[in-house]
């Protein structure tokens, strides 16, 4: 994004300038934010592709069938290349490409230990978990617990 003006002003040409240095394309939008970015082109290529390619125009109101049609529609027709540095696009389940990082606090700062790819089935070891007292090995806990697994179909227990 950049702002271009002629003026004839040295101060109008002083607020362009400043403006074209503060705000840079693309933006720095931290590590959620280019996912927000890219949330919003998915709804926006669903909604372009749905209304302008298959031509069918949504009710009003709004009901539940069009929002259906629009998710399912949006699920397998989009894919592009994310301001995240992803592509963004999703499987025949509907689950999106991901990407993890685990990370540990070294020293005061936070240090990529391990990477997962689900689109890969990939899990990378960048570097080895320091616990606390710095030490390598998994501490002991003082208060263990047994963890109990229930699947009744519905819904995953966990009892503690």
């Amino acid at each position: 994004l950049t702002l271009h003006v002629r003026s004839e002003n040295p101060s109008g040409m002083a607020i362009i300038k400043e403006f074209n240095e503060t705000y840079k394309f693309p933006p720095d939008l931290g590590p959620y934010g280019s996912l927000s970015y890219d949330a919003v082109f998915v709804l926006a290529h669903g909604l372009r592709g749905l209304i302008f390619d298959q031509g069918v125009t949504p009710p009003d109101p709004i009901t539940d069938e069009w929002r259906a049609l629009l998710h399912n529609y949006t699920l397998h027709h989009t894919s592009f290349q994310g301001i995240s540095n992803s592509e963004v696009h999703f499987d025949e389940y509907g689950d999106g490409h991901s990407v993890y990082a685990l990370q540990n606090w070294q020293n005061g700062i936070p240090v990529s230990t391990h990477i997962w790819d689900s689109y890969k089935d990939e899990w990378k070891e960048l570097a080895e978990i320091i616990w606390p007292g710095n030490q390598s090995e998994v501490p002991k806990d003082k208060y263990p617990m047994e963890i109990k697994y229930i699947d009744d179909g519905l819904k995953y227990t966990f009892i503690v």
